[in-house]
């Protein structure tokens, strides 16, 4: 299935790493072309086994797979194949990543997964900036503040507050936040108020069902 929506897609990868599908392989196709990757790695790696079917695999020390996506743009689907360590095919015939090592974490559209240390608890997956979007974020920010420009004022206070709500990524739009303001008050002293009192960033609620789209409608949409 094809997640409609980044973050949703985005929570379930996290929560398969956590589960011990910490190796993986990405991919960027047409939407056009999808249906067939879908169809050739599902037959080649069993990707939609049942829940029974991957405990029964596991226990026995082989590799099991989850095959995830999500639109892109209206071109294209992003992919990612994840598995579990153990014997098997995907280990043998894909050249597949492990998100444990620092240089080889999951990145998506400028957001990495990552283990984090959480204070009295364990250690947990989490999604957060890479340095290149954190630093992008704050030049954005510096040259709105600096150009005195509304449109791009509002731009980003529209775009930090729709960031997704995971843990790190909430933490590093904290920080922007405060940047943002202590520019402010350097570029307008108090002649007006700060846009950026106002972000609420929030968290995420309740998991809810995601929107999901069938790998065959693609195929039909496009004939």
């Amino acid at each position: 299935m094809i997640f409609e929506y980044k973050t949703d897609f985005m929570r379930s990868v996290q929560n398969l790493v956590a589960r011990g599908f910490t190796h993986y392989t990405t991919g960027i196709v047409e939407k056009t072309k999808y249906n067939a990757v879908y169809e050739k790695l599902k037959t080649q790696y069993e990707t939609e086994m049942t829940t029974q079917q991957r405990w029964r695999a596991r226990k026995k020390g082989l590799a099991v797979t989850h095959l995830l996506a999500f639109v892109l743009n209206d071109e294209e689907i992003f992919f990612i194949l994840l598995a579990t360590a153990g014997h098997g095919d995907i280990h043998e015939f894909e050249k597949l990543k492990d998100v444990s090592k620092r240089h080889e974490r999951i990145e998506i559209t400028g957001y990495e997964l990552l283990k984090m240390p959480r204070r009295g608890a364990q250690p947990a997956w989490t999604w957060k900036m890479t340095d290149a979007t954190f630093n992008f974020w704050r030049k954005r920010l510096k040259r709105a503040i600096r150009w005195k420009s509304k449109r791009y004022i509002n731009q980003s206070v529209y775009s930090l507050s729709r960031l997704p709500k995971f843990h790190a990524i909430r933490q590093q739009a904290y920080k922007l936040i405060q940047f943002a303001k202590a520019d402010w008050k350097r570029t307008f002293k108090n002649s007006e108020p700060c846009p950026f009192d106002s972000i609420f960033l929030g968290f995420y609620g309740r998991y809810q069902k995601a929107s999901k789209i069938n790998a065959d409608s693609l195929k039909k949409k496009n004939k």
